[in-house]
């Protein structure tokens, strides 16, 4: 069955907060002209006439669910696209383009969730394994760059993320086991128009064994609400709730001759968002989206060394009976979001988007790092960097932007604007511009370019850690992006694109100046250490990526990509 869907015209559905399309404007007038692709199972039917931006990389839940290796994980799944890599096969870390995780951004819904995975870290949106069934879901898009201004401050990649609706009046229910673990999904209508998903799910692997080859096991429980009511014939009204909890004992077994870790971690924590979305029609041409949001974060650390020193350098004696504390951690992140998107069309030709944010940042740390650790890259072994810190604060961060598309003909659209942000912590300011262009060759080929200058500041455990790093100053990172969409269309698209990343101020270690926060990732189940840094960095990543998939009938598809990157 098909499903009708507005084409990109450069402001964003009631779902993604990204641009994508107007269908607000139409559905207010029918006598507006816009223009129209049609989706059907067989993959999307795009058309390159109606783009006026990088298109995103898109999968649907059931390519997830069907893909072979990803556990129908969603977050592995990414991890197909080019330009994507990850840290380990244990984690959900999405590197992008030689970015750390923690500058991708991820909705759901048009909402933020600072981190969507169970077994989660401070200071990465990596983790062990999604919160979010993909049964639950309806498709993904992945940004990984020339993204306009709408979007937070991110330097790699926007994670777009939608739930499904139901599109029947009747309620639907399913159940599914595997891998990951068993859970259900139920969909029904709301009473006078509008929608309900409810998705739980938990952990099995803990019944079965002790160690699925991280010397521990996982337990984790998670929950998802969402719901879509359309409220009056020009207010809608959407509700996120999601959250989860989870643990991990991870005991390395001293007596392997094998074994290269040395750190005992009982961790658990909990995180979870709520948030809701009102979209409201002011006229045919013109609509807005307000978000409200509180995400929370906590997670509780304890380490011990299985191993003490002996009298001997470089020698190490295990005890059975006493372990050698090294690290404690209790962190409670909490962010409450306030955003307002505009969004107005002036005629077939000019569309303008703006909008502002606030944030409010609440940070409660507690942290001992007692013993420190000895550096590899110190030849001194008595050297370490033991520290322990506790902040309690409040911080604010507030941002603004504009952007306008114009359509010079229909075959070369313009898009420019830019945004600025305030950061509390530390009084800075930052301008960022965007710039990008499409000319369409062909009903099926177009060519694309883009300018972006994107800015983010380090996460709050890195700038409370150690007094000098408070003076960190935000990360830039500019992207410059030019491809070509060889043929787009009938389920099948071919593309190719280069790109190059430059980043500066970049946080690096005062001490070890090859150490900064690009080949610092997740180290869950090592020990834990936070280092002096200094905003002195600099980078360079680019690549070029050839990417194309096909729809063979309607459950068949196929994908490639050959991807060449140096950071």
């Amino acid at each position: 069955m098909a499903e009708a869907r507005i084409a990109n015209s450069g402001i964003p559905d009631s779902d993604s907060g990204g641009p994508v399309a107007g269908p607000l404007a139409a559905a207010a007038n029918p006598n507006v002209l816009v223009n129209t692709t049609v989706q059907v199972s067989a993959g999307n039917q795009s058309n390159v006439t109606d783009r006026n931006a990088p298109e995103p990389f898109h999968a649907s839940a059931a390519e997830v669910m069907s893909s072979a290796g990803t556990y129908g994980d969603f977050s592995r799944y990414l991890q197909l696209f080019p330009g994507v890599v990850f840290n380990t096969d244990e984690s959900d870390d999405v590197l992008v383009r030689g970015g750390n995780p923690i500058e991708n951004l991820y909705l759901v819904d048009g909402i933020e969730v600072p981190n969507i995975n169970h077994i989660a870290t401070e200071a990465s949106t990596g983790g062990l394994v999604s919160m979010i069934d993909t049964t639950a879901l309806d498709n993904i898009d992945l940004r990984t760059g020339g993204y306009d201004a709408s979007y937070e401050e991110r330097l790699s990649s926007i994670v777009d993320i939608h739930t499904r609706e139901t599109k029947s009046n009747q309620r639907h229910t399913e159940m599914a086991v595997g891998f990951v673990g068993a859970g259900g999904v139920t969909e029904s209508p709301l009473a006078g128009g509008g929608s309900l998903l409810v998705s739980a799910h938990r952990s099995l692997l803990n019944l079965f064994t002790s160690d699925i080859g991280l010397d521990g096991v996982p337990i984790y429980t998670n929950g998802m609400v969402s719901a879509h009511r359309k409220v009056t014939s020009k207010d809608e009204v959407s509700v996120l709730a999601l959250g989860g909890v989870d643990s991990i004992n991870i005991k390395p077994q001293s007596l392997d001759w094998v074994e290269t870790n040395t750190i005992q971690t009982q961790y658990s924590g909990w995180r979870g968002t709520m948030g809701v979305r009102w979209q409201h029609m002011f006229s045919s041409h013109n609509f807005g989206n307000l978000t409200v949001s509180d995400s929370e974060q906590h997670e509780t650390i304890h380490q011990q060394n299985q191993f003490i020193d002996t009298n001997v350098p470089g020698e190490h004696s295990p005890l059975s009976d006493v372990l050698t504390p090294v690290y404690s951690e209790q962190t409670h992140d909490a962010m409450v979001n306030l955003k307002y998107d505009d969004y107005l069309t002036f005629g077939p030709k000019l569309t303008v988007i703006a909008g502002g944010a606030l944030h409010s940042y609440r940070i409660n740390y507690d942290v001992s790092q007692p013993e420190g650790q000895q550096s590899a890259l110190n030849s001194n072994p008595k050297s370490t960097d033991a520290i322990s810190f506790a902040p309690h604060l409040t911080r604010l961060e507030t941002g603004g932007y504009a952007e306008g598309t114009w359509h010079l003909n229909d075959r070369w659209s313009l898009s420019g604007g830019g945004r600025t942000e305030m950061f509390q912590f530390g009084g800075h300011k930052t301008v960022t511009p965007r710039l990008n262009s499409v000319v369409v060759l062909s009903s099926h080929i177009a060519m694309h370019t883009s300018f972006g200058e994107y800015a983010q500041m380090p996460s709050f455990i890195y700038l409370t850690s150690w007094p000098q790093n408070s003076k960190l100053n935000p990360i830039r990172a500019r992207h410059v992006i030019a491809g070509v969409d060889l043929y787009s269309g009938q389920g099948t698209k071919l593309g190719i694109e280069a790109y190059q990343k430059n980043y500066r101020d970049y946080p690096v270690s005062t001490e070890y100046p090859t150490l900064s926060l690009a080949n610092m990732i997740d180290t869950l189940g090592q020990q834990f250490l936070w280092i002096p840094l200094i905003s002195q960095g600099t980078g360079t990543a680019r690549g070029i990526e050839v990417f194309g998939q096909t729809h063979v009938g309607s459950h068949i598809l196929g994908q490639a990509n050959i991807a060449y990157s140096r950071a």
